[in-house]
């Protein structure tokens, strides 16, 4: 195997270029994010990465309740990738004690760039299957493909950067929400695997 490459066995996932450096986050970057202490940060089963710089704060959007389904994406972008957004459908009639509360919209990121397309709305029984990327300090594209097939690439592509990922759900598993760190600008992208719904 080629340094710089792993090979997630458990789910037949490649990880391209898993270094970054240091991007600036914190009080003096003006921009308040959903944030969840280190100590309680923790991975869920099904995660992968996140891949991507070293800066930013986890953006409360891995611990996916699994009655809630992904049903849509929406990116703003401009030379990097400032802020994902994601809308899920909390099923009706839910009683489960522990999604009480809990807010149907996540946004991780910063106010700057553009929405250069409209959000990336989910049919009923469409769902993410490949997330890629290639970054910096900050990701600075997104590629996302659905079962449908819908294909959508977001920010600038850069076949130079010095980091890429590739996210692939396995047969018979989807990607149903993504893991992101974040400040000003997104720093990190992951997701989650859970098994396709019948």
């Amino acid at each position: 195997m080629k340094p710089g490459k792993a090979l997630c066995l458990a789910t037949s996932l490649w990880l391209v270029g898993l270094s970054g450096a240091e991007a600036d986050c914190g009080p003096s970057a003006g921009v308040a994010i959903p944030k969840v202490p280190p100590a309680a940060q923790r991975y869920v089963a099904g995660q992968q990465g996140p891949s991507g710089g070293a800066g930013g704060e986890y953006c409360d959007t891995n611990d996916v309740h699994p009655a809630f389904r992904l049903a849509s994406i929406n990116v703003q972008s401009g030379s990097t990738i400032d802020s994902i957004g994601m809308t899920f459908d909390i099923p009706l009639g839910d009683v489960d004690p522990r999604d009480r509360g809990v807010p149907a919209e996540k946004l991780c990121g910063g106010t700057g760039g553009s929405a250069k397309q409209p959000a990336l709305t989910l049919a009923p029984k469409e769902y993410i299957v490949r997330v890629s990327g290639h970054y910096g300090n900050t990701v600075g594209s997104l590629y996302i493909q659905t079962s449908a097939p819908q294909f959508r690439n977001f920010g600038v592509q850069n076949p130079t950067s010095p980091g890429s990922f590739d996210y692939i759900a396995p047969e018979g598993m989807v990607i149903a929400a993504l893991v992101v760190k974040a400040c000003t600008f997104v720093d990190a992208v992951g997701v989650i695997l859970q098994p396709r719904p019948r």
